[in-house]
């Protein structure tokens, strides 16, 4: 299986769990990319246009959705 493929299965697993579960709500979450109160699609979407940008978010330096904190820009580890 090629790293695409496990890339593509992986967003779709987790979006599903967002569709299913619903939203976290807290204050201060850890994946909150859009500082709403809640992690869901619209983080999401933050996560995946910043997938693969590049040591340290080369297009993102101010809102980087670098979650791990590696500075190796958003990879699995993130997801």
């Amino acid at each position: 299986m090629s790293g695409f493929n496990v890339t593509k299965i992986s967003l779709f697993v987790l979006m599903s769990a967002v569709l299913f579960v619903g939203p976290a709500q807290a204050d201060n979450v850890v994946g909150d990319l859009t500082y709403d109160g809640q992690v869901n699609m619209n983080d999401l979407l933050v996560l995946a246009g910043q997938w693969l940008d590049g040591p340290g978010c080369v297009g993102h330096p101010g809102d980087c959705a670098d979650l791990v904190g590696e500075g190796d820009g958003v990879d699995m580890a993130d997801f």
